[in-house]
């Protein structure tokens, strides 16, 4: 009977780990660099912004 509590026990521990949870990401974050780490009770998710576009200037010859 204890084993049967134990086995439950390590069970429902193991379906805590493999929850999954998905969110859609806001403009200007580049979710294939988004990184999470859980750790002692606590999850931490990275989410990098987007690098910014540079703008050039094209001089325009006439000719």
């Amino acid at each position: 009977m204890a084993r049967n509590r134990l086995l439950n026990l390590e069970k429902a521990i193991e379906l805590q780990r493999t929850r999954r949870k998905s969110i859609s990401l806001p403009a200007g974050i580049d979710g294939s660099k988004a990184k999470a780490k859980f750790k002692d009770g606590l999850l931490e998710i990275t989410l990098p912004k987007l690098e910014k576009s540079v703008r050039h200037t094209v001089k325009i010859e006439e000719g």
